[in-house]
């Protein structure tokens, strides 16, 4: 495996800048190799076919830092959606860390589950997330999971642990 996910870089830009030390989660490393494994595989995507065996993905500072920075917003708001509480989507967030993208996708999840669960029992049984995972567009990656020591006042559901996965494409220059 490479250096992993918490090797990634992040940009010196200003959405970056409250993630940039973000707290040590192997479990990230863990959830990049569960995509490698699905992607190197390939798989059945239910309706959407069948997904042939998909290259590896580059791990991305900028699509790390877009993963956190949502990661971050969603365990502090407690929320599970793409669009975070201040109405950016995916594509904006990954503009703001830098990352100029033809084509990009995010992932999320919530729950105590570790990489080798989201992939196998969340995403892939999904079609539309399984086509996500394993479509061969993507080219890199960037992975945030944030586990909260407690849950946040008020929240809806007593986990703690929030995932967020960016795949993209980037623009040829």
């Amino acid at each position: 495996m490479p250096s992993g996910a918490r090797a990634a870089t992040l940009p010196d830009v200003e959405l970056c800048e409250g993630v940039q030390d973000w707290p040590s989660a192997e479990q990230e490393d863990d959830l990049f190799a569960a995509i490698a494994a699905a992607r190197a595989d390939g798989g059945r995507c239910g309706a959407l076919g069948r997904a042939a065996p998909a290259p590896e993905l580059r791990i991305d500072g900028a699509l790390t830092c877009a993963a956190r920075v949502h990661t971050l917003a969603m365990a502090e708001g407690d929320f599970l959606e793409h669009e975070d509480l201040e109405g950016r989507l995916p594509w904006q967030r990954i503009a703001d860390a830098g990352y100029t993208t033809v084509l990009a996708t995010e992932l999320i999840a919530h729950g105590e589950l570790d990489g080798l669960a989201l992939v196998d029992d969340l995403w892939l049984p999904s079609d539309p997330h399984c086509g996500a995972l394993l479509a061969h567009e993507w080219t890199d990656v960037g992975i945030a999971r944030l586990a909260l020591p407690e849950p946040p006042p008020d929240a809806d559901t007593p986990a703690r642990t929030w995932w967020t996965v960016v795949l993209a494409m980037p623009h040829a220059p």
